[in-house]
């Protein structure tokens, strides 16, 4: 029987018995520990290992393919498990043409174990040929030569029966010559036609001093006076011999 105010009663062995009563925990048994041992093992094990492979597992070093044959690059990329992207070429003074010139990753970085190598190959040297320009005026040649990426000089003029005065009479190297962009091209431009020894027409007959002249390119303007001479003789010519 319970007495007012008494806690609760004690059974026969000890225990608290009785509404209130507390029941003492049991603790895990051996083989619930156990369980639990493992399980907080496997999951810092999964941790370690998902930690280790995101921070280096899954990365290998990019392989060196530079200045490798296009076939033998991507051949060594697939040896690695690796996927190949060729990116437009481009010109290289220093690797030959179908070589690779550059990649992505490069030599000394990381690729990701299946991921993807950006090869660049080359086209190399970039050659372009002397375009003709021959009659054209300097401004307009120069333009054309610099677009290019040629580097223009103007040479020395020369005289030319068939190039007006001021246009391109002579390029060097010639036209359709090969030649990279940074190389110089000389411009030579004409003088106009050349100066013409006249010989002395004074004497002749009108008709002989035309024809004379007609052979050297030139037209006679005749100019009448009066004089003791016999018709149609030269008396004077301008310019003189």
């Amino acid at each position: 029987a319970r007495l007012p105010g008494a806690g609760p009663a004690r059974g026969a062995g000890g225990g608290w018995t009785g509404r209130g009563a507390r029941r003492p925990r049991r603790a895990p048994a051996p083989r619930q520990r156990m369980v639990l041992v493992a399980a907080g093992t496997a999951l810092a094990l999964l941790v370690l290992l998902g930690a280790w492979w995101f921070g280096f597992g899954r990365w290998l070093p990019a392989p060196d393919l530079l200045a490798q044959p296009r076939d033998q690059a991507a051949a060594e990329a697939q040896r690695l498990g690796l996927r190949v992207r060729f990116a437009q070429p481009r010109h290289s003074d220093a690797v030959s043409e179908g070589l690779v010139l550059a990649q992505d990753p490069g030599p000394d970085g990381r690729v990701a174990r299946g991921g993807t190598l950006t090869l660049t190959l080359s086209l190399g040297p970039e050659i372009t040929q002397v375009p003709n320009v021959i009659g054209a005026e300097l401004e307009v040649a120069r333009r054309q030569l610099e677009g290019l990426g040629l580097v223009v000089r103007e040479g020395a003029p020369d005289y030319s029966s068939t190039v007006p005065q001021g246009r391109v009479l002579a390029v060097d190297p010639e036209v359709g010559s090969d030649i990279r962009p940074g190389d110089e091209v000389v411009v030579t431009l004409s003088r106009g036609r050349p100066p013409i020894d006249l010989p002395s027409l004074i004497g002749m007959h009108i008709n002989q001093a035309s024809n004379e002249l007609q052979r050297l390119g030139l037209q006679a303007e005749v100019v009448e006076v009066e004089n003791n001479r016999p018709a149609g003789e030269v008396v004077s010519q301008d310019p003189g011999p």
